[in-house]
């Protein structure tokens, strides 16, 4: 019963975007030495586990994965696990928005003519870095995180210490009102604390490791020969209006500019980019890790420390006053 109850993990997003970089390395292996993209995906498809790794990868690959596809998708998985996915276009996980951008790329490098061995390549190459950024960030976060969690159990700890040395803690709690109400207070100061301290922690674990689309997507126009004003339109017009492209657009314009006046070949000046863009994102994260644990002080100072003194203290203190028989006035 509590198997089926209890919601279903979500698998760590580093190993998922892992298995899609595999997958579409793979891919890229198979087109090279000649198999037609459809061909490459089915083949895929007989090695993944489930229909939606296995309908994700073949719509990708066959350049239909956009962001209405990929959320029909993510929403079928939603009601397979038996809760909603999120609204929107947005995939429900981090498998299914990789797959959504692995089907952008193909589709833009079909368009413009791009070669998709390579094109893809590169595709998989970010998915690493972007697996790589999610670990990085996730190591970071572990230690504060752990911390305050086990900062949470202190009061209960304090409760068995206590009981464990041969004070009547049982008794205290349904002898008192007092007791009993100043450890139902401490419950509840303890969950605002366990779900304050989840958000912070969650805040701090955020990856957009999605940023820098727009410079992949313009890269792959460029390198197959199109104008920069062209280019620019077509990755805007797969990537779904442009809303891959808004984040990027200074850059973008920041490195045509830059790329007309040198005289230097555009292609290797957005890949340079998009390694700074990698770079930037994970010296962030490591700033968020750092002050996660000074921000993870807030709720255990203002609520777990409470907590303890109401759940640690008051019924000790109480049991101790009835092990040698005081009279409370």
């Amino acid at each position: 019963m509590i198997r089926i109850l209890r919601r279903p993990r979500r698998p760590e997003p580093a190993a998922a975007l892992d298995e899609v970089a595999d997958c579409v390395a793979r891919a890229a292996a198979l087109i090279g030495a000649g198999a037609t993209p459809a061909a490459a995906g089915r083949y895929l498809a007989a090695h993944l586990g489930t229909e939606r790794e296995r309908s994700l990868a073949l719509a990708a690959l066959a350049g239909r994965a956009r962001p209405s596809d990929a959320a029909v998708a993510s929403s079928t998985a939603g009601d397979a696990h038996g809760h909603d996915a999120p609204a929107g276009d947005a995939p429900a996980d981090d498998a299914g928005a990789a797959w959504q951008r692995v089907g952008v790329v193909v589709a833009l490098a079909v368009d413009v003519g791009a070669p998709l061995a390579a094109t893809l390549h590169r595709t998989a190459e970010g998915l690493r870095a972007a697996a790589d950024l999610h670990r990085s960030i996730r190591q970071g976060v572990a230690g504060p995180a752990a911390s305050a969690r086990v900062m949470l159990f202190t009061p209960v700890a304090a409760l068995l210490m206590a009981w464990g040395f041969g004070f009547d803690v049982p008794g205290a709690f349904t002898s008192s009102p007092l007791a009993g109400s100043s450890a139902a207070v401490a419950v509840l100061l303890l969950l605002v604390a366990r779900r304050w301290q989840r958000r912070l922690t969650a805040a701090a674990s955020a990856v957009p490791w999605q940023r820098g689309l727009g410079i992949e997507l313009v890269a792959v126009g460029v390198r197959a020969g199109l104008p920069t004003d062209a280019a620019i339109q077509r990755a805007s017009r797969h990537a779904g209006a442009e809303a891959a492209l808004t984040g990027d657009r200074d850059d973008i314009a920041g490195i045509v500019r830059f790329a007309t006046e040198a005289g230097v070949p555009l292609a290797g000046l957005l890949d340079a980019e998009s390694r700074r863009i990698r770079t930037t994102l994970l010296a962030e994260a490591g700033r968020r890790s750092a002050a996660l644990a000074v921000q993870l002080l807030l709720p255990l100072g203002s609520l777990v420390l409470p907590a303890f003194i109401l759940l640690g203290v008051v019924p000790i203190g109480l049991a101790v006053l009835s092990s040698t028989s005081l009279q409370l006035a």
